[in-house]
């Protein structure tokens, strides 16, 4: 396990701020698929952190005191009659997450900003940040802002029209009894994909809740489409095919990662959309994955699990009756509560992997 050392950004050391503006500028990109970064955004976004002043927090952190692993950027700014600090950025490697970086920072930012006798801090994080909204949540943060957005391609245009692919805090989460056409409806999204995406993929399959029969679910097609690589000429090939379809372009995502797992951070990448097509009279979520990896193995095990289990699929169904019941205002919640049921479930279905030489 590695050794962490905290210390200060080097202002200074040109090579060390160009490492972090790099990686800065990589962030948004994550959640904005227009994002594109260039060398000048790279060389304003040094200029930015070279600027912080002594009074700002800039902390990294060091792997072994070699590499850095972390970083978390915190400006002194005024607010109102009085100073706040607003969060410019906070990161962690993939390979050094779940290691308790993340608050361990936040903590830091924290004896920092009483020291220096702030207000408040704030930030801002994108909807689907997951991750972080929770981490924040858990260590105290607040929502007392909505930042709304629309984009310039949406202008004009029927603003009654439901936009299914954007959060919408007026949307509950429901669950609907089997409905034995889901498997239709997985017939039919899966045969236009494969039209679009001929030769790009290894396997279109049905997972997700929808795929086990007489389990109630959203009512919404999960679709895994394996494919042998994931990188960003392959996005550009993917969307490409996609959007000439009718379909929408694909994000980088992470998937959630069971506690333990120390596989390196490739495994639980993914490329994600909305199923959203004109032709279509349901709607579906879409998980492009590479064969052999966790998160392509995941939901294959999964399913096959519990379709050989009725008893674990209706006891996964009361988990997630109950977590609707509670949190059915509250998407974030559902699903980190529901991540680790899953889990467990995937405990036993390992086993059972074993003993039936089950493959995917």
């Amino acid at each position: 396990m590695a050794e962490y050392t905290f210390r200060r950004a080097s202002i200074e050391n040109d090579l060390e701020i160009k490492f972090i503006a790099e990686i800065d500028n990589t962030i948004p990109a994550l959640f904005d698929s227009d994002f594109v970064v260039n060398e000048q955004m790279n060389q304003d976004r040094m200029k930015f952190l070279k600027a912080c002043k002594e009074e700002d927090f800039f902390d990294v952190v060091l792997a072994d005191n070699k590499n850095i692993v972390a970083f978390h950027v915190v400006k002194k700014v005024p607010h109102f009659d009085r100073f706040a600090g607003r969060i410019d950025t906070l990161w962690i490697a993939p390979d050094h997450r779940k290691k308790g970086l993340a608050a361990a920072l936040k903590l830091r930012a924290e004896k920092w900003a009483q020291e220096q006798g702030l207000d408040h801090l704030h930030t801002w994080v994108h909807a689907d940040n997951r991750k972080m909204i929770s981490l924040n949540e858990k260590m105290g943060y607040r929502t007392v802002n909505y930042k709304m957005r629309k984009d310039k391609k949406d202008f004009l245009s029927d603003s009654s029209k439901k936009n299914d692919d954007q959060p919408n805090a007026q949307n509950l989460i429901q669950l609907v009894a089997y409905n034995p056409e889901w498997p239709n409806w997985f017939a039919q999204i899966s045969k236009k994909l494969a039209a679009c995406l001929d030769g790009l993929f290894v396997s279109i399959d049905h997972i997700g809740s929808t795929s086990i029969p007489g389990l109630a679910s959203k009512d919404r097609i999960d679709v895994q489409i394996t494919v042998q690589k994931i990188d960003e000429k392959f996005k550009e090939k993917l969307d490409k095919a996609l959007t000439s379809d009718g379909f929408k372009e694909s994000r980088w995502e992470q998937d959630h990662r069971p506690p333990g797992d120390e596989s390196p951070q490739e495994n639980w990448k993914k490329l994600y959309l909305s199923g959203i097509h004109p032709e279509l009279s349901f709607r579906a979520n879409i998980h492009v994955r590479v064969r052999g990896m966790k998160n392509q193995i995941y939901p294959i095990l999964f399913r096959d699990y519990l379709r050989a289990h009725p008893d674990s699929a209706l006891a996964y169904q009361r988990v997630k009756e109950e977590l609707v019941r509670f949190h059915a205002n509250d998407s974030i919640a559902y699903t980190e509560l529901k991540d680790p049921a899953c889990d467990l479930i995937m405990v036993n279905a390992h086993k059972w992997a074993k003993q039936t030489d089950w493959k995917t």
